[in-house]
């Protein structure tokens, strides 16, 4: 046993012991996030590491490259004039798991924008599949460390507490439902077998319109054109509204575009 404590010791390894199904490996900052549970494993499965062999990448990308792009495309995502991200910073730490997902996010900087948080969170859950980090060969879990800075951005940011805008008597999920329905699968994509998910951003300004429609992630040109094309096509919203009066606002979309087998 003391010989056990020892190796983990010098590995740097963060250990959550055996538990029951509710068990959770990370505590996070509200009830309103979802704490992951973790099902009763083996001793041995049941171990975090700080450091592997083979550290996770993701697209091919180191961890230190991804958290420039996270940072970049969280400050893209949502900009509100009045709600001061100016030199916030949120701190990260999410486990890499053996299949390459990301899980048991938790805020580790006191004082923290819980708001802001989730928009850190998502962009690296858009960021997709990790490669697991590897130990003598085989694949482990490794905690990463994320820190993520929101800097000043001019023009669309909105405060949660305010009214969001509607679509047809819904919100986002409604228009993402509305797109998808009936976007045009571009023939020379499906010839090519070309697929996957474009991710873009857009403005619902005051009067409802849609602005500044901008791909951020995307397989393919021909798909990105077929993404933008329908929500070009989108009847007006309901604008968002901060103490009675209209306001712009920021949204991500992901478009799928998935071939029938």
């Amino acid at each position: 046993m003391k010989k056990l404590i020892l190796i983990i010791a010098l590995l740097g390894i963060a250990f959550v012991a055996k538990g029951q199904e509710s068990d959770s490996l990370a505590v996070v900052m509200s009830d309103r996030w979802v704490i992951e549970p973790i099902d009763t494993f083996i001793q041995s499965d049941t171990m975090i590491y700080l450091v592997a062999d083979t550290m996770p990448t993701i697209n091919g990308y180191s961890a230190a490259v991804f958290q420039r792009w996270v940072e970049k495309t969280a400050n893209e995502i949502v900009v509100e004039e009045e709600y001061g991200t100016f030199g916030r910073t949120i701190v990260l730490g999410f486990v890499i798991g053996k299949n390459g997902e990301a899980f048991n996010f938790e805020i580790l900087n006191e004082n923290a924008d819980e708001y802001l948080a989730k928009i850190a969170v998502g962009v690296i859950k858009m960021g997709g599949t990790w490669k697991a980090g590897v130990i003598g060969g085989e694949a482990v879990r490794v905690k990463q460390t994320m820190p993520i800075k929101f800097a000043a951005n001019e023009g669309v940011l909105i405060d949660p507490r305010d009214e969001l805008p509607e679509f047809q008597g819904g919100g986002l999920e409604k228009f993402r439902a509305w797109t998808q329905a009936g976007v045009d699968y571009p023939r020379e994509s499906l010839e090519n077998g070309e697929q996957g998910v474009v991710v873009l951003t857009f403005i619902v300004e005051k009067d409802g319109s849609l602005s500044n429609i901008e791909v951020i992630k995307s397989p393919s040109r021909e798909l990105s054109k077929a993404a933008i094309d329908r929500v070009k096509k989108a009847p007006r919203w309901e604008p968002a509204m901060r103490n009675g009066k209209p306001v712009r606002l920021k949204y991500t979309l992901p478009i799928a575009f998935r071939i029938a087998e």
